[in-house]
């Protein structure tokens, strides 16, 4: 199996890289080609030049850019990792997606310029974390990462096992409750029956 794991957090002691951390140990194990990038150690430039826009073929394009491509399709599990900014992704992950989901990768168009998946039989993982408590974010806000994992990214891109864990509080939260949350991130993995 071919895993591919994406973190997102520019401090390197936080605990979207404990969760990722756990990530990678579990499908380590096994005998598993787990692909890892940490957005911010690479220096992951997320600005989506025009030329890259232009290219419909992989080989025009930068090579990280083109491995990674490569990856992404390769990849039977994918896992994405990051917190909670204004109810985004941080700009890095967002210009990663920009980069990486692109057309003839992991979408297409139809005809009638209906989006067509290309990601189809995989199975993601997406961890964020908030510092805001649950109940706060639901009433306030909703949960706009939910639909643009599930439906503008992943759905649309034909991704349609997707399962999604929030972490609440985090900033408040103990070393209690973090070990606590790692096992739960641990839990879910396990259940995936190859694993």
């Amino acid at each position: 199996m071919k895993i591919l794991i994406v973190v997102c957090n520019s401090h390197r002691s936080s605990f979207n890289h404990a969760i990722a951390e756990v990530v990678r140990k579990i499908y380590d194990k096994t005998d598993n080609i787990v692909y890892f990038h940490d957005l911010y150690e690479e220096g992951f430039k997320p600005i989506l030049p025009q030329k890259e826009i232009d290219s419909r073929t992989l080989e025009k394009l930068d090579i990280y850019v083109k491995r990674t491509c490569k990856e992404l399709i390769e990849s039977d599990v994918l896992v994405f990792i990051h917190p909670n900014w204004w109810g985004m992704p941080p700009a890095l992950m967002k210009g990663w997606i920009d980069r990486i989901f692109r057309q003839g990768v992991a979408y297409k168009f139809d005809a009638l310029g209906k989006a067509i998946g290309l990601l189809e039989n995989k199975k993601a993982y997406v961890f964020n974390t908030a510092n805001t408590p649950k109940e706060v974010e639901e009433k306030l806000y909703g949960d706009p990462l939910d639909n643009l994992w599930k439906n503008c990214i992943l759905g649309m891109c034909g991704v349609t096992d997707v399962e999604r864990v929030v972490f609440y509080g985090v900033i408040r939260s103990t070393d209690e409750m973090r070990e606590k949350w790692l096992l739960k991130v641990q839990e879910v993995l396990e259940e995936e029956e190859e694993i």
